[in-house]
């Protein structure tokens, strides 16, 4: 029974049964390897090999198998096609079109791209959609060792070299491949149809060189996974992009001596992680990695952006939209034309950074506005373990506008001279703790010795072209670096996680206006060449900003001509290039901050409470060494003695006076309060001789400096034009 079992089983089924080594086991397996490739040749350049010289003999062959399999006949577990080593395979007459799961596309015996096997040709050269037959879905293919050149675009604007259809539980994989000497719109396009299971693209070891395209990866809901890619001489809008819930990972690669507007763009829910990757020596490049729109995440882990020699403005990583982005031990260092290292930017954007460095770069100058960080529009940036050494034309180290927020945690500045140490305006706030900055970092607001945080004033311009007002505020509290000192700390709920396989079903992106936040304005698109900034009082960052900035955003510019919808990036705002400047002769003032006197507790003692308001007043003599000995923020007087049980650390805060002039428009720009002139002193002292109520008001508007006699003081615009028509209107939230 059993013999006759045998010999009624299917050829495949014996194979499985009998031992492997047995001659007779690879004679049979060479036999149905002869019926799937009976297309072959003897190669021309090796005669000892047996493969193919023609993509339509592959195609033909993988017809025939789908054919057998279709009447009912078993798969075999793989199916080998061996393409002729140095031999040319045209792809203008039809694309490559695996169809058999478990097919392997090598070249020559080993697989290897050095064998020179070369896909040459076409708008389309690989083209892979899902099994025709259902009960035989494609589940893993490979290419091995295959080059792809000479691909060019369609009147469609989708031409691309690999065009994957696909969707299920299918893997492709692209090892030690190269694409050569393309004009194309994609490499690789990925295109899942709303699948809640899409196809995953592996590309391992890959070069890319010579190119030209619009994306070289673009997956629209898929997951893209890239190991060891090497990129050079490429130029592209995008070398990544990603939208609709794409899962992307790009690790152990290099991009360099390139020309991109992007290294990577995710938008519409979107995860990117970059890990172990090194982006140096560029030609040109805007924004190097973006992620726009609710849900989306961009990682960058041990990632390296170095020695990019710039002259055109650019930024390392953008999130906005309510996007969220993570640094994580990633170094910035030795690059020029620097705007913006990491910026966030829009109500719900999220950026933390931790244990990373920022060393050695250049940013744009004295004369446009530029910073490691930068945080706008109610965005959260988080700062942790991070050091900044070395940088120079940097406006700030860190900048908040718009009603957005900074935390430096435990993190050092160095090295550096710039106009802020920290800036946060008017609607903005700022966290420190265990922060250092040595002493010689110079800074023109809030210099050492002292708080080096600048807090713009309530009515204060700083960068809108008026006057600039504040208080410096405390950033360190720590006499050495401590970012190497790692606590253990929980993981920080505001970083992102890149998402697995998405598990809804995608979406189409919609990049349409939409209301924008009313708490800040947005601006008009930047140009790609930083221009001069307007001498006028309003700031600009590259390009004319309108005469009326809106706020709603004017739409992004867009991926070139892909049917699959591709990220927008988002406009951007009209930020702050005119850098603040001292009056002449300007003299800086230290004072320290205390409560009214109406808020003093009784302490216990006896005598009256005016007598102990007077006795008690906060002044200059009680303050020593930065520490003061009044109960005025919740510390109590012991009843038997004068001493206090809790001590509290004063805050000092800076202003700087300008010398009186005659003409108001001569005058300085000045931070704080400004310097009485006689006639306010005079007017000052004779009102102490009225009625108490009076006098209360005279004297308190000697203190502020902005009675009637204010115009005595001088205080200059940040900048000035004679020209009233080049000056734009200043911007209102």
């Amino acid at each position: 029974f059993l013999t006759k079992r045998i010999d009624i089983m299917p050829q495949w089924e014996m194979v499985k049964m009998r031992d492997i080594r047995s001659p007779s086991v690879l004679a049979l397996v060479a036999i149905l390897v002869a019926q799937c490739n009976a297309q072959t040749e003897s190669c021309p350049s090796n005669r000892a090999i047996t493969g193919y010289t023609s993509i339509a003999a592959i195609n033909n062959d993988m017809d025939a198998e789908v054919a057998r399999l279709g009447g009912g006949e078993a798969p075999q577990e793989e199916y080998i096609f061996t393409l002729c080593p140095r031999q040319v395979f045209d792809a203008t007459a039809g694309p490559l079109r695996p169809s058999l799961n478990g097919a392997v596309f090598q070249c020559g015996v080993s697989g290897r791209s050095n064998d020179s096997c070369v896909i040459s040709g076409g708008s389309e050269q690989i083209r892979i959609e899902d099994s025709s037959i259902p009960t035989f879905p494609l589940r893993n293919i490979a290419f091995n060792g295959l080059t792809f050149e000479n691909f060019t675009n369609n009147a469609e604007n989708t031409g691309t070299s690999v065009n994957v259809l696909a969707s299920g539980f299918t893997t492709f994989t692209f090892s030690d491949v190269a694409w050569n000497t393309f004009d194309s719109e994609f490499v690789i396009r990925q295109q899942s149809f709303g699948s809640p299971f899409p196809a995953t693209v592996r590309v391992e070891g890959a070069t890319i060189t010579d190119g030209d395209a619009a994306v070289v990866f673009d997956t629209d809901g898929g997951a893209l996974n890239i190991d060891g890619l090497t990129v050079s001489t490429l130029t592209a809008e995008a070398l990544i992009a990603s939208a609709n819930r794409a899962a992307v990972t790009l690790s152990g690669s290099t991009i360099e001596s390139s020309s991109l507007t992007s290294v990577t763009i995710s938008a519409a829910g979107a995860s990117q992680q970059v890990t172990d990757t090194t982006v140096s020596n560029m030609l040109n490049i805007k924004d190097a990695f973006i992620g726009t729109g609710a849900n989306t995440r961009v990682l960058l882990t041990r990632t390296n952006i170095e020695n990019n020699l710039l002259q055109d403005r650019w930024r390392i990583l953008t999130v906005q939209d309510r996007a969220q982005g993570r640094i994580v031990e990633t170094t910035v260092a030795r690059n020029t034309a620097l705007q913006f290292g990491f910026r966030a930017s829009s109500f719900g954007s999220i950026l933390t950074i931790d244990d990373s460095f920022f060393t050695g770069n250049f940013g744009l100058g004295r004369d446009a506005t530029s910073a490691p960080i930068i945080s706008l529009q109610g965005a959260i940036t988080s700062v942790e373990r991070t050091e900044f050494n070395g940088n120079v034309d940097f406006t700030s180290h860190a900048l908040a506008f718009f009603g957005s927020f900074i935390s430096l945690q435990q993190s050092c500045i160095s090295d550096a001279s710039t106009s802020f140490v920290v800036f946060a305006d008017k609607d903005s706030s700022f966290s420190g703790t265990l922060n250092f900055v040595d002493t010689d970092v110079d800074s023109t607001f809030c210099p050492a010795p002292g708080n080096r945080v600048f807090q713009e004033a309530a009515r204060s311009d700083c960068f809108l072209g008026g006057e600039c007002e504040g208080q410096c505020q405390i950033l360190a509290a720590s006499d050495s670096c401590l970012a190497n000192v790692v606590e253990e700390t929980s993981e920080p709920t505001a970083a992102p996680t890149p998402l697995g396989e998405p598990t809804i079903s995608p979406t189409m992106a919609n990049f349409t206006e939409t209301e924008s936040p009313t708490s800040a304005p947005t601006m008009e698109n930047a140009t790609a060449v930083p221009t001069i900034p307007p001498t006028t009082g309003a700031p600009s960052i590259a390009g004319a900003p309108t005469a009326s900035p809106t706020l709603r955003p004017s739409p992004g510019p867009t991926v070139r001509g892909t049917s699959a919808p591709t990220p927008a990036v988002e406009p951007e705002e009209m930020l702050p290039t005119v850098q603040p400047t001292l009056c002449p002769g300007a003299k800086l003032i230290k004072k320290a901050k205390y409560q009214p006197k109406t808020k003093l507790s009784t302490y216990g003692r006896s005598g009256s409470r005016k007598k102990m308001n007077k006795d008690f007043r906060p002044r200059t003599k009680f303050f020593t060494n930065g520490w003061y000995n009044y109960d005025e923020l919740g510390g109590t007087m012991d009843t038997t003695s004068d001493t206090q049980t809790e001590e509290t650390k004063v805050e000092y805060y800076y202003y700087y006076v300008c010398p009186e002039t005659k003409d108001e428009k001569s005058g300085g720009a000045t931070y704080g309060e400004g310097k009485k002139s006689k006639s306010e002193k005079s007017s000052s002292k004779k009102g102490k001789k009225k009625s108490k109520k009076s006098g209360m008001k005279e004297s308190k508007k000697g203190k502020s400096g902005k009675g009637k006699q204010s115009k005595s003081k001088s205080r200059r615009r940040l900048s000035e034009s004679t020209n009233q028509e080049e000056r734009p209107r200043r911007l209102r939230s």
